[in-house]
Parts: structure tokens; C-alpha cells; sequence
């Protein structure tokens, strides 16, 4: 049986948790709700795109800057805030006696108390002009409607916390507590109100301490199983619109209103933060660039949806598919499958590497002449042609080897050829979160799929 422990220790070969390294950090609002920022698309041009953080985008971003004064070790490459998520990379620059995993994870519970102190300070106002046939709010104590106030527009009587709309100077609600104001700190970067060990951002629900050694924390362990070898984008930590985590309640994936449609308290950053280890060469340049163009990726699916919109149950040659891109494409006059045979790869191992070259090019040649290609560009070799036919414009279809989840959006290039309308994407299987690599079983039947998809058009 895997314990929650043993769920921390996927990360790939040569890295160490204490150790100096770099990773790829996701922290996600799992109901997928705008509550941190808000795209703007200047004159509709993509690469303008930006985001407007809101209150709570702003203090989720100086929770960040916490967390590296409390580990001076830690340091900040790019992080980027969209209206659901935040992806940032940070670099260790020496060992520390606390892995990093307790410090995203203390990063996280402070992320967390943010999110329940947004939430307690917004269900009131989205509540206030809700009135039973009295004239009460709904909600609200008898006591609360009395209509009695003072001369400073008080409720008589009334405990400070009801008279939430009387703030003092410093912008605090009179009498509230230090959650309710959220994002207010001090030069030093603390939460107004609260002890020093509540801005240390070191401390899980529990009340344990980040530095802690990991058998003190068993029940911790990270959420986001990626696939190896995939691309950043097909591993974000996100979920499908329809997906609960299992176990859990009810409210926590119903939205924001109860049975009598009141608004009420509700948690925000329920999912763990993901954690991807960058250890591989080029992977950190990477994912720098995939951070930064996230607003760009975001503004480039709102304006162009038709051609990133998960499409299900596509007929071909009597086989469902899922598809991502423009399915018009099936539609061409003309189709070639790719498929380099093992026996041109051996040749051109033993210096024969003539029929491997007349191939390739074969392929690059029939593309210009108007043949669309497919493939599941798996091998080093398929994938040389796709990146000619992705540098020469020319239209292709992939079949993928998992399904794609109500978010996927395609990888690099991929991504700027979908949204041009070049490249259509098939899957004959559904998502599965577990997969992680391609089998021969799989290749064989993809390649065999691409011939079948060619000779029925």
C-alpha cells in the first residue's frame, strides 16, 4: 500500500528535496474561478495580453515575497498570476534544512488562510441585498434587523464584527479580525493583527512547523502526478470542470451558494500546490518562457475557442475520436501517413543511411505538394518532420497516445499552429491521469490508426 508519504518521492532522478536545485511550482484554484486576476486582451492582439490581479491575486503574489525573506535561500525566477492560477520557479541556491516541499507546503497554508479570509469577507456583501418577505437578510439574527443604529451608523448594541462597513484609518474593518484584512501589511510584509508565527507561512493545519522532518508530517504528500517526459502545458494541475477530488464534501465542488441560495464561507485553495523538479538540460529556460507565455496562451484561446475546444465522438474509418484543432482538416484532398520503419533506422546505424534520408525528405516533399500528414510523431526521426512541417506552415494531424482533460491545451509550437488553424490532434482513448508512458502496443496501433485515417480519405 502507498502511504501519502511515499507520494512526495516522485521526483526524477538526481534531484533532492534539500538539496540545491530548481522547480516548477502550480498553485490552483480548483473551481477554476476568476477570484485572482482578470485577462485584458488590448485591441484583441494576444501577445498585448495582461492580467488585473485582484485583492486576492495581490496577496497571494506577496505571500511569495514571505516566504523567500523567511528562506533567504530561495529565490525567485518568474512567476506569473492568472485569474485561476499561479505558476512560479524558484531556485535553491544552497541546501537548507528544510526540504522545499515543507516550504511550498507552509506556503500553501498561508495561501490558504487568505483564501478563507477572502471568502468570510465577501459572503456578508454578496448576502446583504437578500431580504426575507419581513425585510431581514437572509441569514441574519433577529437582533441584526432591529433597525437601530447610532449616530455613527452603528448598529445599537452590536457586536464590531456586525458593523463590518466602518473601517479605521489604516483601512481596517473597526473591531474585525486580522483575517478580515486581507492583504493589509507592514513594511515588513506581515498581515496586520496577526503573531509573528502566523506570517512565518511555515505552518500546515495541523500546526506543525514546515521545518519539520517528513516522518513528523505523514499526511502531506503532492497532488500533481505529471507524465514523464511530457511538456509543461500538458502538466498543469488543473482539473476538468466536471472532476471532484474523491472524498470530498459536497460544498466544496457546489459553487458558492446554499440550499437557500444565500452565499456562505467556502474554501478556495483546497488542492495542494503542484511541485516539478527541473533537472534535465534546457528544462528551466523552458519553463521560464511557458510561464511567461501564459496571458498570451489564454488571450489566444478566448479570441480563436472553436479551435482549442475539446471536440467528442469524431467518426473516422469506423473509430471515435477526441480532437483539439481544425477539424476541417479532414476534409483535404490528400493525406500520407509518417512512419519511419525501424529497418531505415538500423540501416543508417551501419552507415547505410540512404533510404532513411530519401524518406524523410519524401515526406517534407509531399507536404509542400499539398498532402496533409499523419502521424503520431513518436520516434526522434517523425518528430525531424514535424518540426519542418511546423517551420514551413504546413498542416498536419497528430494522434496522441491519452486523451485530453476539458483544459488541455497543446504544447509549443503545437499551441501557435492550433490556433492558426494548421493542426488538428486525435486521440482514440480517453484521459487517463495515471499514464505515464507510451507502450509499443500503443505505437503500433497509433501508426496503424494514421494508415487507416490516410487511405479512408
Amino acid at each position: 500500500m502507498v502511504t501519502n508519504d511515499d507520494q512526495w518521492h516522485w521526483q526524477e532522478p538526481g534531484t533532492a528535496w534539500r538539496g540545491v536545485g530548481v522547480y516548477h511550482v502550480t498553485l490552483t484554484v480548483p473551481s477554476r474561478e476568476p477570484l485572482l486576476g482578470r485577462l485584458v486582451i488590448p485591441q484583441n492582439d494576444p501577445s498585448q495580453a495582461r492580467i488585473e490581479r485582484t485583492e486576492l491575486g495581490n496577496a497571494v503574489v506577496n505571500e511569495l515575497y514571505v516566504m523567500c525573506r523567511h528562506y533567504p535561500a530561495i529565490r525567485i525566477f518568474q512567476f506569473c498570476l492568472m485569474p485561476d492560477h499561479l505558476h512560479f520557479v524558484i531556485q535553491v541556491t544552497r541546501t537548507m534544512q528544510t526540504s522545499i516541499r515543507s516550504v511550498i507546503r507552509g506556503y500553501w497554508q498561508g495561501v490558504k488562510k487568505l483564501g478563507r479570509a477572502y471568502s468570510f469577507g465577501i459572503a456578508p456583501e454578496l448576502n446583504s441585498g437578500t431580504r426575507d418577505e419581513g425585510g431581514k437578510r437572509a441569514g441574519e439574527e433577529p437582533e441584526l434587523n432591529s433597525g437601530t443604529r447610532d449616530e455613527g451608523g452603528k448598529r445599537a448594541g452590536g457586536e464590531p464584527e456586525l458593523n463590518s462597513g466602518t473601517r479605521d484609518e489604516g483601512g481596517k474593518r473597526a473591531g474585525g479580525e486580522p483575517e478580515l484584512n486581507l492583504g493589509r501589511m507592514d513594511e515588513g510584509g506581515k498581515r496586520a493583527g496577526e503573531e509573528p508565527e502566523l506570517n512565518s507561512g511555515t505552518r500546515d493545519e495541523g500546526e506543525k512547523r514546515a521545518g519539520e522532518e517528513p516522518e513528523l508530517n505523514s499526511g502531506t504528500r503532492d497532488e500533481g502526478e505529471k507524465r514523464a517526459g511530457e511538456e509543461p502545458e500538458l502538466n498543469s494541475g488543473t482539473r476538468d470542470e466536471g472532476e471532484k477530488r474523491a472524498g470530498e464534501e459536497p460544498e466544496l465542488n457546489s459553487g458558492t451558494r446554499d440550499e437557500g441560495g444565500r452565499y456562505y464561507a467556502f474554501p478556495i485553495f483546497t488542492e495542494r500546490p503542484f511541485i516539478r523538479p527541473l533537472s534535465r538540460r534546457g528544462q528551466l529556460n523552458a519553463m521560464i518562457r511557458y510561464v511567461q507565455m501564459n496571458p498570451q496562451r489564454l488571450a489566444t484561446k478566448r479570441l480563436m475557442p472553436g479551435f482549442f475546444r475539446v471536440q467528442r465522438g469524431i467518426e473516422i474509418a469506423g473509430r471515435s475520436y477526441d480532437g483539439v484543432g481544425n477539424v476541417a482538416l479532414l476534409h483535404a484532398a490528400r493525406f500520407m501517413p509518417v512512419h519511419v520503419r525501424r529497418t531505415m533506422v538500423e540501416a543508417a546505424k551501419h552507415g547505410y543511411s540512404q533510404p532513411l534520408r530519401d524518406y524523410m525528405n519524401g515526406c517534407v516533399l509531399a507536404a509542400r505538394g499539398g498532402c496533409v500528414m499523419v502521424s503520431p510523431f513518436i520516434s526522434p526521426d517523425e518528430k525531424l518532420v514535424m518540426n519542418v512541417l511546423l517551420a514551413e506552415k504546413r498542416p498536419f494531424i497528430v494522434l496522441a497516445d491519452n486523451g485530453f482533460r476539458d483544459y488541455y491545451k497543446p504544447t509549443h509550437g503545437l499551441f501557435d499552429a492550433c490556433a492558426a488553424g494548421r493542426v488538428l490532434i486525435l486521440s482514440p482513448w480517453p484521459y487517463d491521469a495515471d499514464k505515464r508512458h507510451i507502450s509499443r502496443d500503443d505505437c503500433v496501433a497509433l501508426n496503424a490508426m494514421a494508415e487507416d485515417i490516410a487511405r479512408e480519405h
